[in-house]
């Protein structure tokens, strides 16, 4: 991911951590199968090792809202507001390295996709052939849902094709829109130094602090 996303970023002119302004022709989404085999490797290294964690126990289950559909040894898929889901899988025209959504209700989740930030169905459970959930160990259920709350808010807005541009609140991409709900809310900060600045969507899963809940591979 990082040899893609710095072709992704000198191709479009963008410098390092800028504001994105290009033209609307700039914007076009990169081809599924522009990340190189160095970049899937990683990205199936990352995988391989969010394979190898441990399930745990919703530790915030005793506050939790709506029901969870048990899935035998992988934990049970989380409907509790404020949880992370991360794919692994392509998501539709964008990177190919995966995607991530915040839980805003057991039947919704928050998310960036290619038209901005919206809505989807809380249903990765049946929709992704790969699949994670992982909470924050350093906050509380309402805490969690205040993070989602925030996510919620930033509907409307358009899609972060600057990678490495975490800095913006104009706009966001899938896990930098994740990431920044933890980060700004409560100094959680889920990015590592794996990808650069950019947050890549395993990186929410592969991190000390979060406990995964639920796994689908």
């Amino acid at each position: 991911m990082k040899q893609f996303l710095a072709k992704l970023t000198v191709g479009l002119g963008l410098a390092l951590a800028a504001p994105l302004a290009l033209p609307a022709a700039a914007h076009a989404a990169p081809a599924p199968n522009a990340m190189s085999a160095s970049d899937a490797a990683t990205t199936a290294a990352l995988v391989a090792r969010a394979d190898t964690l441990p399930v745990s126990i919703d530790p915030k289950a005793s506050v939790r809202t709506g029901a969870a559909s048990p899935l035998a040894s992988y934990g049970s898929y989380p409907t509790r507001k404020g949880v992370i889901l991360v794919t692994p899988d392509a998501f539709k025209n964008l990177i190919p390295t995966g995607h991530a959504a915040i839980i805003y209700s057991s039947s919704t989740v928050v998310e960036a996709v290619s038209g901005g930030v919206v809505t989807g169905s809380n249903n990765w459970n049946s929709t992704k052939s790969q699949a994670y959930a992982v909470t924050t160990k350093a906050t509380s259920s309402a805490q969690d849902a205040t993070a989602a709350g925030w996510a919620y808010g930033q509907r409307g807005k358009p899609y972060n094709w600057n990678y490495f541009n975490t800095g913006t609140r104009n706009s966001f991409y899938c896990s930098h829109l994740v990431w920044a709900s933890y980060k700004d809310n409560f100094g959680i900060d889920l990015n590592t130094s794996a990808y650069w600045g950019a947050v890549h969507p395993m990186e929410l899963v592969n991190n000390s602090q979060v406990s995964l809940l639920w796994r689908k591979s």
